[in-house]
């Protein structure tokens, strides 16, 4: 009798159990240590990325929107919440849009803390019941919550819940409610970087109502930003890229923490110029794989999957956090491979993805190796294997069909 696979419901259980517990005794020591740091106070062991969001509303708030792309603004507000900040670091800079400004507005109405508290867990209930819609009738709660971006993203008080979930809705919708999918697609306009393929999608599948709705959603929310903070910040916004891809190419950004592919060249030793070079070069094949999968009519979670892991390969300064978008096509891909039957390596490869961003920084601090970019393109390479086997499927049915009706009469 032929023995059944490793992988289990049971270990799928035990798995993200002790993962979980792992990560959480990991944050307790992380604490723990924390506390001989200079100025230390308890309350901000934590939330490191989600002051500079509140610094930049309580900036806007004031009527200074603008002052939020001056780090010499910027710098005191957060000190005044943070006092063991001693001297300014490359990622306490605001390098968002106005529309992700206009976004988090009302986060400073609030005191820091609860602000925090707030903004986290909202967003991370958005993203699990998204997940878990896409994964149903399958139950994945302790996967979502012991995903090791789950606990970084909350950990840090980033915005990776809310970008991960409208891309994901988007997607889910795109066939049933176009126009619905089309305003939370347009909604990514608050971190535009990471929706760089999506109209390109849009366009191959002839989504004309979807992608009518996504413009007049960006245009809008970048319209009601100027209104609400000023014109200045469109200038600053401007101004901060070009700080950013300076930061970048100087190398003060944590490279170990940029799962991008100009993040691995850059840790392997290549200059600036060759690390864009081979980023923008691997962008491209990723944006033909994209153009390839959805002009021909695939299963939407194989499109979905691919467009998310192609979008991943694209911005050159993605940080470990926008690793949350990785659960989406992990889910896509297993419901897929339940419903299908499984590619050979490919259950395993999910559990590696799943694992993944865990050992991304380690790996990038001790070998100089980036794993981020090595799993999205395999994960990458077994979609458009799967794309072609469908693709043949199809081809076989409608040469089959002919046949069938001629008989049948």
């Amino acid at each position: 009798m032929k023995a059944g696979h490793w992988l289990t419901s049971k270990r799928l259980h035990i798995y993200p159990a002790a993962m979980l517990l792992a990560q959480l005794v990991g944050v307790c020591i992380l604490l723990y240590l924390y506390r001989d740091a200079p100025g230390y106070e308890p309350s901000m062991a934590f939330a490191n990325d989600f002051r500079v969001f509140w610094g930049a509303s309580h900036l806007a708030l004031e009527g200074r929107a603008a002052d939020a792309y001056d780090i010499n603004q910027l710098f005191p507000v957060l000190q005044s919440v943070d006092p063991g900040l001693v001297r300014v670091r490359a990622w306490f800079h605001w390098f968002y849009p106005p529309t992700f400004l206009l976004a988090v507005l009302p986060l400073a109405v609030l005191p820091y803390l609860l602000s925090y508290a707030v903004f986290t867990l909202s967003t991370l209930v958005g993203y699990v019941v998204m997940l878990a819609r896409i994964a149903r009738p399958h139950r994945i709660g302790l996967l979502i919550i012991a995903f090791p971006p789950t606990i970084l993203t909350a950990f840090n008080g980033q915005n990776a819940f809310l970008t991960a979930t409208l891309a994901g809705c988007g997607l889910m919708l795109l066939e049933r409610r176009p126009v619905v999918a089309g305003i939370c697609i347009g909604l990514l306009a608050i971190k535009p970087h990471l929706a760089i393929l999506f109209p390109v999608a849009l366009l191959c599948t002839r989504a004309w109502k979807a992608m009518f709705a996504a413009a007049a959603t960006a245009l809008c929310l970048f319209i009601a930003s100027l209104l609400v903070l000023g014109v200045d910040t469109a200038s600053g916004f401007v101004h901060s890229i070009g700080i950013a891809r300076q930061l970048a190419t100087e190398g003060a950004l944590p490279l170990v923490k940029m799962p991008t592919v100009f993040g691995a060249a850059r840790l392997l030793g290549a200059g600036a110029s060759l690390a864009n070079g081979i980023h923008f070069a691997v962008a491209v094949l990723a944006m033909l794989a994209v153009v390839l999968v959805w002009r021909k009519p695939q299963p939407l979670c194989l499109r979905a999957s691919v467009l998310i892991l192609a979008s991943l390969l694209v911005s050159p300064h993605m940080f470990d956090y926008d690793l949350t978008w990785l659960a989406l096509p992990i889910a896509w891909m297993g419901v897929h491979g339940l419903r299908r039957g499984w590619l050979r390596g490919e259950r395993e490869l999910l559990v590696v993805a799943w694992f993944s961003p865990l050992v991304c920084e380690v790996g990038a601090s001790i070998l100089s190796v980036q794993m981020g970019p090595l799993v999205v393109l395999t994960m990458l390479a077994f979609l458009l294997c799967r794309a072609r086997l469908s693709t043949l499927a199809q081809g076989v049915a409608a040469s089959v069909s002919p046949t069938t009706r001629h008989v049948s009469r």
